[in-house]
C-alpha cells in the first residue's frame, strides 16, 4: 500500500481579519464538504488558505458562488510514523532527487504513531515516487 497519495489542494486568499476562514469553512460546512486537510498562514494583509477536501470540484463551485477566487495545488499526502527524524529523511530524499519543495504543513496526535505530510513541490509525480520508496 503506498504511503503517498496524489492530491489537488485548494488555494483560497482574503483579507487578513478575524473569522476569515470561517467566512470560507462555513459554506462547505452547510454544503457537506469535509474539509480533511488545510494550512492558513498571514501574508501581509491578507491571509492564504490551503485546503483539501473530500469533493474539490464540489468545493470550487461553493467558494466561487461566494465569490471566492480559488486557484489549485498539485499536492502529495505522506503518510509516516510520528517520530524524530521521520520528515528530515523525506526532505533528504527529495533534495537528493532535485525536487524544491515549495510548501509543506503536517498534522500528528502527540500519542498517535502515524503523521501526515503535505508537500507541494516543483514536481509532483517525483515527489510521489520518492515518497514511496521510503
Amino acid at each position: 500500500m503506498p504511503k503517498a497519495k496524489k492530491y489537488t489542494e485548494l488555494m483560497v486568499v482574503a483579507n487578513n481579519q478575524k473569522g476569515a476562514f470561517t467566512k470560507i469553512a462555513t459554506p462547505l460546512r452547510d454544503n457537506k464538504i469535509n474539509i480533511f486537510g488545510y494550512c492558513a498562514y498571514e501574508w501581509g494583509s491578507e491571509a492564504a488558505f490551503r485546503i483539501i477536501t473530500n469533493n474539490n470540484e464540489a468545493a470550487k463551485k461553493v467558494l466561487a458562488g461566494e465569490g471566492w477566487t480559488v486557484s489549485e495545488n498539485d499536492t502529495v499526502l505522506w503518510e509516516t510514523t510520528n517520530r524524530p527524524g521521520s520528515i528530515e529523511k523525506a526532505t533528504d530524499a527529495l533534495v537528493d532527487s532535485n525536487v524544491n519543495v515549495y510548501s509543506t504543513y503536517t498534522t500528528a496526535k502527540s500519542s498517535g504513531r502515524k503523521a501526515v505530510v503535505a508537500f507541494t513541490t516543483s514536481d509532483t509525480n517525483l515527489t510521489y515516487s520518492v515518497l514511496n520508496k521510503i
